[in-house]
Formats: C-alpha cells, structure tokens, sequence
C-alpha cells in the first residue's frame, strides 16, 4: 500500500508539473507577442532583428503548445504533427504561400489531413495558429527589413494580435 501511494503521489506531481510547463508556454507565448506587438505600436522598428529573435521565442512556446494540445486532443494530433515536423517548411514560405498553405490548410489538404473538420475557435487550430501566426509575422518583418513598406509591419502586428486573440482557444491545462 505505501508503494502504491509514493507512485500515485510521484505520478500527480508529475503531471502537475507538465501542466505547469505548459501554462507557462502559454503565458510566456503570450508575454513575448505582446512585447513585439507594443513594439509595434510603440514604433520601435530600428532593431528588427531583435524582434524576429523574439518571435522566434514565441514561436517555440507555440510548438511546444501544439504537441501538448496534440497530446490532449488527439483528434488534432495528426494535423498537430504534421505542422511540427514540417516546421522548416513553413519558416521558409513566402508571405503569399503561407497565407494559401499554413494559414488556410494548402498543406494539410495536400498531406490527406482534412484541416477544414476542425473548429475554427477550437483547441486544435488555436494550437496551429499558435505555431503559424508567430512566423507569419517574423516573415513580415523579414520582408520589411528588406523593403521598407510599411504593410509589412501592420501585417506583423495584425498576425500577432489575431493570435492573442484567439489563445485563449488553446486547451492544454
């Protein structure tokens, strides 16, 4: 009987703390977009480099929410999977593709994964766009970078502030 209760006890304060893990992504997801977006709005567009460095941050707290959320709700882990291992992929997909195949599902339709069965407001493409929104605007900002058009910086902080507004979707606690 102890040893049932000291490996029941070991086993809650594990998954105590793997929660805890990922509402930590989710805060410090959540933290680093808000940092960039008030940057944004702020202006401060001199370091470009430092705020794709933050989205970079952003982006790999939004990968380790879509595998939690795979995990969960594991309807969504096929979807949830594919995008992590094509993380690559999208990181190098233009502005026009990522709209057309990341954003809209392009690549998942192509894979055999049918993106357009999952809610829209729901944990499963929250978590996807957790991943895609993040890149989408550090590829905005790559843009700017090179060719000083203003847009790119409005569609960096359009990217960021729909996904803020669509976290509170991602159900990994």
């Amino acid at each position: 009987m102890k040893h049932w209760l000291k490996y029941t006890a070991a086993a809650m304060i594990a998954v105590g703390s793997v929660n805890a893990a990922q509402a930590s992504d989710k805060s410090d997801y959540e933290a680093g977009a808000k940092a960039v977006v008030a940057s944004l709005v702020g202006g401060e567009t001199s370091d470009i480099d430092g705020l794709i460095a933050k989205l970079d941050a952003v982006t790999a707290h939004g990968v380790a929410l879509a595998k939690a959320t795979a995990e969960k709700h594991q309807d969504g882990k096929t979807l949830l999977d594919f995008l992590v291992a094509n993380i690559d992929k999208v990181k190098a997909a233009s502005l026009e593709s990522m709209e057309a195949d990341w954003h809209h599902g392009g690549a998942f339709k192509s894979a055999g994964i049918d993106h357009d069965s999952f809610d829209h407001y729901g944990p499963v493409i929250g978590a996807k766009d957790a991943v895609i929104h993040p890149i989408t605007a550090a590829v905005a900002l790559k843009a700017y970078k090179e060719d000083n058009n203003e847009e790119h910086l409005e569609q960096a902080q359009e990217e960021l502030e729909e996904i803020l507004g669509q976290l509170k979707y991602v159900d990994v606690e």
